[in-house]
């Protein structure tokens, strides 16, 4: 981030954010270890759901606080400060998080619970053997597919073209469509934790998946296909709002990734998962983008972003179907089970 901020040249700008890309792609799956190790399996939902809670409303603020930081201070000492800051969370880091209870001469979870865990453990751990296990595992599959679909939606709309969907579609400014896309991320920041609240409170990973899920894809539906300049802006904004809430869905599928596998390798399941949301934020405005030149000259202005937005629509399904796939895990592991 310092990088960025104090670079002289369009190269080191492409070397600063991918510097930023490498750092940042480990804390999740380090996160969600840490809560596999520190906390019982029925926390594990609440945990995600919190952990959820606290990057969607980075989000948010990489929006409109952002913008007024960078106009406020130019992009350069904005990044530079972000950069400090993160050396100072990572100080912070070190000297505070242990891996697990054992380090601090404490016991293990499983021993508080009274599990035993050694028929999963291997004499030697293997990175390469762990990730063939996870990849081999088909139940790890459909919280991969459920993950890349919703996260193709959400970064074509919240990441890339939903400011421009509204100005075309909906006759916004700039700044009241940007408005909308906080809801969303303020309500999915807010979903994440109460879906993984409820979940663990119920011990069901796919009751609140597939109830969230399909509200989700209604909302989303009615929002393309019947909603226009003409709609009031508080109808939007609502619609918005429950969109964010309910596909927090998505959420669901690192628990249930980390549930459907061996416990040894909990960070490799999560990571494994957690790739579809790499992948779906890489291809989601690409496609998008291609669907939109495709219907140019056959469509223009706000029916031309219209159609496009089928493609979201045709992806939350897809997000939809998959997590009918899923095999429900009672919020434990169901590694043994058949």
């Amino acid at each position: 981030s310092i990088l960025l901020g104090m670079a002289n040249s369009i190269l080191l700008t492409f070397v600063g954010r991918a510097m930023v890309g490498i750092g940042v792609s480990v804390t999740f799956v380090s996160i969600a270890k840490i809560q596999t190790m520190w906390f019982r399996e029925r926390e594990f939902g609440t945990m995600t759901g919190l952990t959820g809670l606290v990057g969607n409303l980075g989000g948010v603020v990489a929006q409109t606080p952002l913008a007024i930081m960078v106009a406020t201070f130019t992009y350069r000492y904005t990044f530079v400060a972000i950069g400090m800051l993160s050396i100072l969370v990572a100080i912070v880091a070190f000297k505070l998080i242990f891996n697990k209870p054992e380090d601090m001469g404490l016991p293990s979870i499983a021993e508080i619970d009274g599990r035993d865990i050694s028929k999963y453990e291997f004499k030697t751990p293997s990175i390469w053997s762990g990730l063939k296990g996870v990849l081999k595992n088909k139940r790890t599959w459909p919280p991969f597919i459920l993950l890349t679909s919703y996260c193709m939606t959400f970064f074509a709309f919240a990441g890339t073209w939903g400011i421009s969907y509204y100005v075309e579609a909906f006759s916004m400014t700039k700044i009241d469509a940007s408005k909308n896309i906080v809801l969303v991320l303020v309500s999915i920041a807010i979903g994440s934790f109460v879906i993984g609240m409820l979940s663990d409170r119920i011990k069901s990973r796919k009751i609140p998946l597939i109830a969230f899920g399909s509200i989700a894809n209604v909302v989303w539906i009615l929002f393309v296909l019947f909603m226009n300049k003409n709609t009031p802006d508080g109808i939007i904004q609502l619609t918005m709002v429950l969109y964010g809430f309910f596909v927090s869905a998505f959420t669901m599928s690192w628990s249930i990734g980390k549930e459907s596998n061996n416990p040894m390798y909990s960070g490799m399941a999560v990571a494994v998962v957690n790739t579809g949301a790499f992948i779906g934020g890489a291809l989601g405005p690409v496609i998008f983008g291609i669907f939109l030149d495709r219907l140019i000259g056959i469509e223009t202005g706000a029916e031309l972003y219209k159609y496009a937005m089928i493609f979201c629509v045709i992806m939350n399904f897809i997000g939809l179907l998959s997590s009918f796939m899923v095999k429900e895990t009672g919020c434990k592991n169901i590694y043994n089970e058949n």
